[in-house]
């Protein structure tokens, strides 16, 4: 699992802190430097008119690379073991803002109450964001830096 702390994104976890010290950090503004729009292309072109194409959406990482991930409503998640959980702050003129981002591991209800506890203090829409193309510990780790690499600052 990852949080921010003073501007910074780091680790939490055995080792890196306690879950509830990731839920603690500062909630900057909507509208403000860090508020981010996802990928500016659609995620699939091919499914402009189909009932599913809102159902996905394309996070660009500082790679440059696109990563896809299936969106629910906070309350209709489901709870997928080993899969990258984003929880994103719906703001005006589309904009997103990712106030929670971990790997829900082999432990998916934690992290889901963990984000769900973050949307609480959140004081708007949001969305969950689900990523289940990343196998591995690694995998994931790596499209959760390159995510949070281009949408940091």
């Amino acid at each position: 699992m990852f949080a921010m702390h003073d501007g910074a994104f780091s680790p939490v976890g055995p080792g890196f802190g306690s879950a509830a010290e990731a839920l603690a950090w500062p909630e900057p503004p909507i509208g403000s430097e860090r508020c981010f729009r996802e990928d500016e292309a659609p995620p699939f072109p091919a499914l402009d008119n189909v009932l599913l194409n809102g159902q996905f959406r394309a996070w660009k990482g500082a790679s440059g690379k696109r990563h896809i991930f299936s969106v629910y409503s906070a309350r209709e998640c489901p709870a997928y073991c080993y899969a990258i959980l984003i929880g994103v702050a719906l703001g005006e003129q589309g904009h997103r803002r990712i106030f929670f981002i971990g790997d829900t591991g082999m432990r998916p209800e934690d992290t889901l109450r963990n984000a769900r506890e973050a949307s609480a203090r959140v004081g708007g829409p949001v969305e969950f964001h689900i990523h289940l193309l990343a196998q591995s510990p690694s995998e994931r780790d790596a499209v959760t830096a390159d995510i949070w690499g281009e949408h940091a600052g």
